[in-house]
């Protein structure tokens, strides 16, 4: 549970293979996410369509600020202001 926070965690460094890795991490979740949130708005109905928003907006809002977070870590490890990632 320790080293999953330190990804929602803003404050520190992040080196090159850590910013990839969330990246291709964040991009790898993504898609099959959007894929049975779609299956599941076609096949569930109503209830089904606001399931796979709530799992969508719940699983993009996470992988935002954790993205977000490595990147301003990066920033903050290459040398630029944090604010270059917003």
């Amino acid at each position: 549970m320790e080293n999953l926070r330190k990804y929602f965690n803003f404050e520190g460094t992040a080196n090159r293979s850590e910013y990839w890795a969330v990246y291709l991490v964040t991009i790898g979740l993504m898609f099959p996410v959007m894929f049975v949130a779609g299956l599941l708005s076609m096949l569930g109905g109503l209830l089904g369509v606001l399931l796979s928003t709530a799992v969508l907006v719940f699983v993009s809002v996470s992988l935002i600020i954790v993205y977000t977070a490595t990147t301003v870590k990066r920033c903050r490890d290459a040398g630029i202001s944090p604010l270059f990632a917003l």
